[in-house]
């Protein structure tokens, strides 16, 4: 963990690209030119969230096309993320999709001096019964955070979590209040 700290610090200190791994391989930077067929690839970024210091691994994708069984692209996140303070001590980590308007929260609590997430929740646009409507889930959990925080571990599957279909017209916090 510490390597992974001093590698975010030095690269962000200096002015250096962000670099791109897969499976803890170094594969190239964000924003790079590559044919690199990526998958499972990511980048490492550190925050601070609640006044503790954080790791998030971030997905990476091969922006571009494929010609020829190659691909010609570049590196790019999938995700952007902005951090909200949801209350005095829970904060959301927002990530949004930089392609398609999805966006993938994750509730961060304190206890005990220890961060925890809490809750999920994901949306995204959907056609419920010949209508557009916002698709909302949400799953409470109680994780502690011992170890850089990857994006799939919370939103690869959607199977276990509540699922609900809102009118378009109505935001995120009213259509998660109607199924509180």
């Amino acid at each position: 963990m510490l390597w992974i700290l001093a590698f975010i610090f030095i690269n962000k200190s200096y002015g250096q690209k962000t670099p791109v791994f897969e499976n803890k391989r170094h594969i190239g930077y964000i924003n790079e030119k590559t044919d690199y067929d990526c998958n499972n690839c990511y980048f490492l970024d550190s925050i601070i969230i609640l006044k503790k210091r954080i790791i998030i691994k971030e997905p990476v994708y091969v922006q571009g096309r494929i010609e020829s069984d190659s691909v010609k692209g570049y590196f790019a996140n999938q995700y952007s993320f902005v951090i909200s303070n949801f209350k005095k001590n829970i904060s959301i980590i927002k990530f949004n999709s930089t392609s398609n308007g999805n966006s993938y929260w994750l509730y961060v609590t304190i206890k005990n001096n220890y961060l925890f997430i809490i809750k999920q929740l994901s949306y995204s646009n959907a056609v419920y019964k010949e209508e557009p409507v916002t698709k909302i889930c949400t799953k409470k959990i109680n994780k502690k955070i011992l170890k850089p925080i990857d994006f799939y571990d919370f939103f690869e599957n959607s199977l276990d979590q509540n699922c609900h279909f809102c009118s378009i017209t109505l935001s995120v916090e009213e259509c998660v209040k109607m199924f509180q």
